[in-house]
């Protein structure tokens, strides 16, 4: 949750990781899953994370993240990117 004043009045949204706090607690709360374990991966639109059943089971969680990066972002901070795009700028 974050608090927000720049639209003339005193706001709140819910941020991503709150989010995901819902999620977790909407999945554990159903009994699909009894807890969270390491991050197994993480793409351009998704984070992958291990998890573990109420039976003992491990199961795999990927939380989608639309909307959170764009690709022009991600050419930015990947060096194979800068390269191609300097070398590019250099004919």
């Amino acid at each position: 949750l974050s608090h927000d004043q720049s639209c003339g009045y005193d706001g709140y949204r819910v941020t991503n990781s709150g989010y995901d706090i819902l999620a977790l607690h909407n999945l554990k709360s159903r009994g699909i899953i009894a807890g969270i374990g390491d991050k197994i991966g993480t793409g351009k639109e998704s984070d992958v994370y291990l998890a573990i059943t109420p039976r003992n089971t491990q199961i795999v969680l990927k939380f989608h993240r639309l909307g959170r990066t764009s690709f022009r972002d991600v050419k930015k901070k990947r060096d194979y990117f800068m390269v191609n795009s300097l070398s590019k700028n250099k004919k």
